[in-house]
Protein backbone atom coordinates (compact mmCIF):
# COMPACT_ATOMS: atom_id res chain seq x y z
CA UNK A 1 0.00 0.00 0.00
CA UNK A 2 1.43 3.57 -0.75
CA UNK A 3 -0.07 6.66 1.14
CA UNK A 4 0.77 10.18 0.55
CA UNK A 5 0.36 13.12 2.25
CA UNK A 6 1.08 17.00 1.84
CA UNK A 7 1.03 20.09 3.93
CA UNK A 8 2.38 23.77 2.44
CA UNK A 9 4.64 25.52 4.55
CA UNK A 10 4.03 29.74 5.18
CA UNK A 11 7.58 30.88 5.01
CA UNK A 12 7.21 34.91 5.88
CA UNK A 13 11.29 35.19 5.94
CA UNK A 14 11.16 36.04 9.80
CA UNK A 15 14.12 34.37 10.56
CA UNK A 16 17.42 36.26 8.59
CA UNK A 17 19.03 32.84 8.02
CA UNK A 18 19.81 29.24 9.04
CA UNK A 19 23.01 27.79 7.16
CA UNK A 20 24.15 24.29 6.76
CA UNK A 21 27.05 22.49 6.24
CA UNK A 22 27.60 19.27 5.52
CA UNK A 23 30.74 17.44 6.11
CA UNK A 24 32.14 14.23 5.59
CA UNK A 25 32.63 12.84 9.13
CA UNK A 26 31.00 13.68 12.96
CA UNK A 27 34.31 14.79 13.99
CA UNK A 28 34.97 17.45 10.86
CA UNK A 29 32.39 19.02 11.95
CA UNK A 30 32.90 19.47 15.18
CA UNK A 31 36.16 20.54 14.76
CA UNK A 32 34.66 23.16 11.99
CA UNK A 33 32.06 24.41 14.79
CA UNK A 34 34.79 25.04 17.66
CA UNK A 35 36.70 27.04 15.11
CA UNK A 36 33.40 28.63 14.64
CA UNK A 37 32.49 29.00 18.35
CA UNK A 38 36.17 30.86 18.49
CA UNK A 39 35.88 33.15 15.08
CA UNK A 40 32.13 34.17 17.00
CA UNK A 41 33.75 35.07 20.29
CA UNK A 42 36.66 37.42 19.25
CA UNK A 43 33.90 39.09 16.64
CA UNK A 44 31.73 40.10 19.92
CA UNK A 45 35.18 40.79 21.63
CA UNK A 46 36.09 43.29 19.08
CA UNK A 47 32.66 44.82 18.13
CA UNK A 48 32.14 45.56 21.98
CA UNK A 49 35.40 47.21 22.49
CA UNK A 50 34.58 49.25 19.37
CA UNK A 51 31.44 50.16 21.13
CA UNK A 52 32.89 50.74 24.50
CA UNK A 53 35.64 53.00 22.74
CA UNK A 54 33.09 55.18 20.46
CA UNK A 55 35.29 53.75 17.63
CA UNK A 56 33.03 53.95 14.18
CA UNK A 57 31.37 50.86 12.98
CA UNK A 58 33.84 49.06 10.87
CA UNK A 59 32.51 46.87 8.18
CA UNK A 60 35.02 44.04 9.43
CA UNK A 61 36.53 42.92 12.37
CA UNK A 62 40.59 42.24 12.74
CA UNK A 63 39.33 38.55 13.45
CA UNK A 64 37.16 38.80 10.49
CA UNK A 65 39.72 39.67 8.31
CA UNK A 66 42.54 37.18 9.87
CA UNK A 67 40.06 34.44 9.05
CA UNK A 68 39.34 35.45 5.61
CA UNK A 69 43.26 35.75 4.99
CA UNK A 70 44.14 32.54 6.30
CA UNK A 71 41.28 30.92 4.28
CA UNK A 72 42.78 32.80 1.21
CA UNK A 73 39.06 34.41 0.80
CA UNK A 74 39.27 37.85 1.07
CA UNK A 75 38.34 38.86 -2.24
CA UNK A 76 34.40 39.70 -1.94
CA UNK A 77 34.20 39.35 1.87
CA UNK A 78 31.88 40.85 3.86
CA UNK A 79 30.75 41.63 7.31
CA UNK A 80 29.64 38.50 8.75
CA UNK A 81 27.07 39.81 11.66
CA UNK A 82 25.68 36.56 13.11
CA UNK A 83 27.84 36.55 15.72
CA UNK A 84 26.32 39.59 17.68
CA UNK A 85 24.15 37.85 19.76
CA UNK A 86 23.76 37.79 23.71
CA UNK A 87 26.63 36.62 25.70
CA UNK A 88 26.18 32.76 26.64
CA UNK A 89 24.15 32.69 23.09
CA UNK A 90 25.52 29.78 20.66
CA UNK A 91 25.26 30.46 17.60
CA UNK A 92 26.61 27.31 16.47
CA UNK A 93 25.40 23.63 16.62
CA UNK A 94 25.98 20.22 15.56
CA UNK A 95 24.23 17.26 14.66
CA UNK A 96 25.44 14.06 13.22
CA UNK A 97 28.06 15.33 10.66
CA UNK A 98 26.55 18.77 10.15
CA UNK A 99 27.33 22.40 10.97
CA UNK A 100 24.32 24.71 11.30
CA UNK A 101 24.98 28.63 12.06
CA UNK A 102 21.77 30.36 13.45
CA UNK A 103 22.01 33.85 11.68
CA UNK A 104 18.36 34.78 12.73
CA UNK A 105 19.52 38.22 13.94
CA UNK A 106 21.50 38.89 10.49
CA UNK A 107 21.12 41.80 8.57
CA UNK A 108 23.98 41.33 5.85
CA UNK A 109 23.01 37.65 4.73
CA UNK A 110 24.93 34.55 4.46
CA UNK A 111 27.15 35.17 1.76
CA UNK A 112 30.16 35.54 3.63
CA UNK A 113 29.79 32.82 6.09
CA UNK A 114 28.52 30.46 3.61
CA UNK A 115 32.07 31.13 2.02
CA UNK A 116 33.72 30.41 5.15
CA UNK A 117 32.28 26.86 5.63
CA UNK A 118 32.89 25.92 2.26
CA UNK A 119 36.50 26.78 2.72
CA UNK A 120 36.01 25.06 6.35
CA UNK A 121 35.31 21.51 4.22
CA UNK A 122 31.38 21.17 3.81
CA UNK A 123 28.98 21.71 1.40
CA UNK A 124 26.72 24.22 2.45
CA UNK A 125 22.93 24.71 1.85
CA UNK A 126 21.01 28.64 3.02
CA UNK A 127 17.66 28.98 4.24
CA UNK A 128 16.71 32.42 4.28
CA UNK A 129 18.71 35.87 3.64
CA UNK A 130 21.53 35.28 1.40
CA UNK A 131 22.11 38.38 -0.26
CA UNK A 132 20.30 41.46 1.77
CA UNK A 133 18.47 44.46 0.30
CA UNK A 134 20.94 47.05 -0.65
CA UNK A 135 23.18 44.79 -2.82
CA UNK A 136 23.18 44.34 -5.55
CA UNK A 137 20.61 41.19 -5.92
CA UNK A 138 18.42 40.40 -2.51
CA UNK A 139 18.42 37.28 -2.32
CA UNK A 140 16.73 34.76 -0.32
CA UNK A 141 16.95 30.74 -0.35
CA UNK A 142 15.30 27.98 0.65
CA UNK A 143 16.81 24.54 1.85
CA UNK A 144 14.39 21.50 2.27
CA UNK A 145 14.86 17.84 3.60
CA UNK A 146 14.37 14.55 2.21
CA UNK A 147 14.56 11.84 4.62
CA UNK A 148 13.86 8.30 4.28
CA UNK A 149 13.11 5.60 6.59
CA UNK A 150 12.24 1.63 7.80
CA UNK A 151 9.70 1.51 10.18
CA UNK A 152 9.75 -1.58 12.96
CA UNK A 153 6.52 -3.06 10.93
CA UNK A 154 3.62 -1.61 9.13
CA UNK A 155 1.90 -1.04 12.49
CA UNK A 156 4.29 1.77 13.37
CA UNK A 157 4.59 2.59 9.72
CA UNK A 158 1.23 3.57 9.62
CA UNK A 159 0.94 5.37 13.62
CA UNK A 160 3.82 7.65 12.52
CA UNK A 161 1.75 8.84 9.27
CA UNK A 162 -1.35 9.11 11.10
CA UNK A 163 0.85 11.06 14.17
CA UNK A 164 2.17 13.82 11.65
CA UNK A 165 -1.80 13.83 9.70
CA UNK A 166 -3.19 14.53 13.38
CA UNK A 167 -0.78 17.10 13.69
CA UNK A 168 -1.17 18.69 9.87
CA UNK A 169 -4.96 18.68 10.82
CA UNK A 170 -4.55 20.55 13.77
CA UNK A 171 -2.87 23.27 12.33
CA UNK A 172 -4.74 24.05 9.80
CA UNK A 173 -7.41 24.47 11.97
CA UNK A 174 -5.59 27.15 14.30
CA UNK A 175 -3.95 28.86 10.78
CA UNK A 176 -6.25 31.43 10.93
CA UNK A 177 -6.70 32.40 14.26
CA UNK A 178 -4.93 35.38 15.28
CA UNK A 179 -2.28 35.34 17.80
CA UNK A 180 -2.48 31.49 17.65
CA UNK A 181 -0.84 30.47 14.57
CA UNK A 182 -0.61 26.83 13.43
CA UNK A 183 3.56 26.53 14.85
CA UNK A 184 1.83 26.63 18.36
CA UNK A 185 0.58 23.07 17.49
CA UNK A 186 2.81 21.05 19.05
CA UNK A 187 4.46 18.12 16.69
CA UNK A 188 4.48 14.14 16.97
CA UNK A 189 8.24 15.04 18.38
CA UNK A 190 7.52 17.78 20.77
CA UNK A 191 9.08 15.75 23.91
CA UNK A 192 12.92 16.29 22.20
CA UNK A 193 12.56 20.41 21.82
CA UNK A 194 11.27 22.57 24.18
CA UNK A 195 9.95 25.12 22.09
CA UNK A 196 7.05 24.46 19.31
CA UNK A 197 7.35 27.35 17.33
CA UNK A 198 11.22 25.77 16.68
CA UNK A 199 9.52 22.95 15.23
CA UNK A 200 6.82 24.08 12.56
CA UNK A 201 7.34 21.48 9.83
CA UNK A 202 5.73 20.93 6.42
CA UNK A 203 6.60 18.41 3.65
CA UNK A 204 5.19 15.30 1.64
CA UNK A 205 4.89 12.39 3.41
CA UNK A 206 4.72 8.95 1.95
CA UNK A 207 4.16 4.94 3.04
CA UNK A 208 5.18 2.13 1.23
CA UNK A 209 4.73 -0.77 3.35
CA UNK A 210 7.09 0.13 6.38
CA UNK A 211 8.90 2.39 3.94
CA UNK A 212 8.70 6.24 5.03
CA UNK A 213 10.03 8.94 2.55
CA UNK A 214 9.78 12.98 3.50
CA UNK A 215 10.06 14.54 1.09
CA UNK A 216 10.18 19.18 0.93
CA UNK A 217 10.16 18.88 4.24
CA UNK A 218 10.61 22.43 6.13
CA UNK A 219 11.27 23.24 9.70
CA UNK A 220 10.04 27.01 10.80
CA UNK A 221 14.17 26.11 12.93
CA UNK A 222 15.91 23.75 10.40
CA UNK A 223 19.01 23.15 13.10
CA UNK A 224 16.47 22.26 15.68
CA UNK A 225 13.25 20.95 13.73
CA UNK A 226 15.38 18.26 11.89
CA UNK A 227 17.63 16.45 15.01
CA UNK A 228 14.09 16.39 17.29
CA UNK A 229 12.13 14.67 13.96
CA UNK A 230 15.48 12.16 13.77
CA UNK A 231 14.62 11.58 17.46
CA UNK A 232 11.23 11.08 17.53
CA UNK A 233 12.07 8.16 14.39
CA UNK A 234 14.51 6.73 16.39
CA UNK A 235 12.14 6.52 19.39
CA UNK A 236 9.74 4.93 17.37
CA UNK A 237 12.12 2.15 16.43
CA UNK A 238 12.89 3.49 12.67
CA UNK A 239 16.14 2.19 11.16
CA UNK A 240 18.27 3.03 8.14
CA UNK A 241 17.65 6.85 8.31
CA UNK A 242 18.92 8.76 5.51
CA UNK A 243 18.12 12.16 4.86
CA UNK A 244 19.73 14.84 2.68
CA UNK A 245 19.23 18.83 2.06
CA UNK A 246 18.27 20.51 -1.51
CA UNK A 247 18.44 24.35 -1.62
CA UNK A 248 16.81 26.74 -4.40
CA UNK A 249 17.18 30.82 -4.77
CA UNK A 250 15.57 33.38 -6.00
CA UNK A 251 15.47 37.12 -6.25
CA UNK A 252 12.81 39.04 -3.88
Amino acid sequence: MRLSLWQSFSSNHSAAFTLVGVFKTPAEAEAAAERLRTLARAMREARQAARENREPDKSLTEPEKLMAWNLGIARGWGQMDWADIPIGSDPVATFENIVFIDGSESETGARSTEALLARLGSTTFVSGLFDPEGSKHETWAVTTVRLNCQALNEATAEAIVAEVEDYWRRSNANANLFFERHFQVATPWQEFEADPAHLEFSGRLSRKEMELVIEDGQFARLEMGLPALVAYLRAKGCTAIEFSFHEERSGV
